[in-house]
């Protein structure tokens, strides 16, 4: 009802509000208790999933409430200022409000033209001035949730399991929510609104370290299966099957969000605006590859049936990069308005995408053709032979894959591969 109310006031949603204080004070109990866990009601930070148990938070602390960014818009918007007899004279009174946000972060709103890149402007997110380390705080409160459903939802005998499949899958729902948030990370900026005599940028990197950071969590906790969530008890009376759908959809959901098209045009302008400060896109799409397919170098290769899964995901997203729909190209590249230049901001892919994914498949095609003689099963070996070809085909549409010879139907070697 207050975020609503808001509104009415003129309010605008304010997502960022979420970011704008310290990770750590997200579960401290007198903090939040005082705060709240989010400056703005305005934000869509509907409840404290950072917090832990030890930290004996109090129920009624754990959901957004108003907070100090909406008392000070509301004064911003609606106080009266003495001797203003037009707009014109309040302004002088109204840019000395608008500088406490340089002390106060969590004064600050949205930024403008930030087109999607301040990895702290996030909807459904809490905590995120560290999304890593909020997440992970998440996801231990996701197992403990996991442990729990089946008697939160078994409550009357003779009812159906209607609600246990539906619990089930807003918990996925929701460790696909928090995943996405640390991949914005990404290619990101730290942003602050600023106008003509505030001292500083509008757009600061977000600092290596932290995007490199970001892509080793997501290696090894979204792109490794999250075993915690199979668990048989809940599946086999929810469903006979759809497990690995449910995994796949989940993860192809937080990949597509890290190789987006604009999220790689920014790091491919970043590094060539802020050199070695910047996150190398080639560092970037080496350690995705790398760990998405870390089975390779194993002195025995097998892959179980929710990482070949997740390995085709890859092939796609790759292979709608390198051979794009006609649609798609035309819509990554469009052309400038007449008299120059184009507009802000542009997101259109960039145009190193394509050779630099095509040069990351051909080092894969080298790691699996290493890794085949290497197969632990039968299914492994069939899986990387199947990606071989499938790699050859992306790179040449136009590839068939040899015919098996005589010698290859009775299990010697044959063929050109």
């Amino acid at each position: 009802m207050c975020h609503e109310v808001g509104h009415t006031l003129g309010f605008q949603h304010n997502m960022k509000a979420s970011s704008e204080y310290p990770a750590d004070k997200i579960h401290d109990k007198d903090f939040v208790h005082q705060m709240g866990h989010t400056p703005s009601i305005m934000d869509y930070s509907r409840f404290n999933y950072v917090a832990q148990p030890e930290d004996h938070i109090d129920p009624e602390d754990l959901i957004p409430r108003i907070g100090p960014y909406d008392i000070w818009a509301t004064h911003w918007g609606y106080a009266p200022i003495p001797g203003a007899q037009t707009a014109d004279d309040e302004k002088a009174t109204l840019n000395k409000w608008s500088r406490e946000q340089d002390d106060k972060p969590y004064l600050r709103f949205s930024t403008a033209n930030s087109a999607g890149s301040d990895p702290g402007d996030e909807t459904e997110a809490v905590g995120d001035a560290d999304a890593v380390k909020s997440t992970a705080l998440g996801m231990k409160n996701l197992q403990r949730v996991a442990k729990m459903l089946m008697s939160a939802t078994a409550y009357k005998d003779g009812e159906t399991y209607e609600d246990l499949a539906e619990v089930y899958g807003r918990m996925l729902s929701q460790w696909q929510l928090e995943m996405g948030h640390v991949a914005q990370i990404v290619g990101g900026f730290n942003s602050q609104e600023k106008v003509v005599g505030q001292e500083g940028r509008i757009f600061v990197l977000v600092p290596k370290i932290r995007q490199e950071e970001a892509v080793k969590y997501l290696v090894d906790n979204a792109f490794t299966t999250p075993l915690w969530v199979l668990d048989p008890e809940i599946l086999r009376r929810i469903e006979a099957v759809g497990a690995i759908d449910r995994i796949h959809n989940a993860q192809r959901s937080v990949m597509t969000a890290l190789l987006n098209s604009a999220r790689f045009s920014r790091l491919i302008e970043e590094e060539a605006i802020d050199g070695s400060a910047a996150y190398s896109p080639t560092e970037f799409l080496a350690t995705v590859r790398k760990g998405i397919w870390k089975e390779l170098d194993a002195p025995q290769v097998k892959v179980d049936a929710y990482r070949r899964t997740l390995q085709h995901t890859y092939l796609d997203l790759v292979n709608a990069k390198v051979n794009p729909p006609a649609t798609a190209a035309a819509a990554a590249f469009p052309q400038a308005p007449e008299g120059g230049r184009g507009g802000r901001g542009g997101a259109s892919a960039s145009t190193d995408e394509k050779p630099m994914y095509r040069a990351e498949l051909r080092a894969l095609a080298v790691s699996v053709n290493a890794a085949i003689p290497k197969a632990a099963d039968h299914e492994t070996k069939a899986h990387l032979e199947g990606v071989r070809d499938e790699i050859a085909k992306i790179l040449d549409p136009k590839f068939l894959p040899p015919a098996p010879t005589a010698a290859a139907a009775g299990g010697g070697r044959g063929g050109i591969w």
